[in-house]
């Protein structure tokens, strides 16, 4: 479970609904109170950050600011282990998709897209053999790495079990536009 530490004594939430705030049950759905809190971060992501906010709150937060959170394979990868993550979760009712810095998301970071003569190192999406990559042009390559890895992360997160919000603060272009419109 994400969220296991404990806030204050002053911050109490319904154990029926998770949402009613206070010191006694709420009258809409007439549960009982307990201590709750946010999660720490979930360590283990180098380009997101994954926490659990009180009232089963998960956001998921694109963590590449200097590229104005460019995606780029390592994060895609990231934030599926994420989306399962959460799904796996039973206290979680909501993913919020937000980022961190001036710009929700740039699309795809196109500084790691390997040209035809550097090979595939930096692309791990079905990597072609030498001849194989040589012989695809630029466009080939891009569709088949939307196929491989970007279209699977927009239909995990428009396919999520949970209700999903996008937080889009600034600059959104490209895959940034798409996954806010999955949401």
């Amino acid at each position: 479970r994400l969220a296991e530490a404990r806030l204050p004594p002053a911050q109490h939430r319904c154990q029926r609904c998770g949402l009613c705030l206070g010191s006694t049950a709420s009258s809409h759905c007439g549960g009982a109170l307990a201590m709750t809190a946010a999660a720490p971060p979930h360590s283990a992501f180098e380009h997101i950050e994954l926490s659990m906010q009180p009232g089963g709150i998960a956001v998921l937060r694109l963590a590449r600011p200097e590229a104005m959170n460019a995606l780029n394979m390592p994060m895609v990868r990231e934030m599926r282990r994420a989306l399962d993550i959460v799904a796996g979760d039973s206290s979680a009712r909501v993913l919020v998709l937000a980022a961190k810095g001036r710009g929700f998301c740039a699309g795809a970071d196109l500084s790691g897209f390997p040209s035809k003569e550097e090979g595939d190192d930096k692309n791990e999406a079905a990597p072609p053999s030498r001849d194989e990559h040589a012989a695809k042009s630029a466009g080939d390559r891009v569709a088949e790495g939307m196929a491989h890895m970007w279209n699977p992360l927009m239909l995990a997160i428009r396919n999520f079990p949970l209700p999903t919000i996008s937080v889009v603060n600034g600059a959104a272009a490209g895959g940034g536009v798409g996954m806010a419109l999955a949401t």
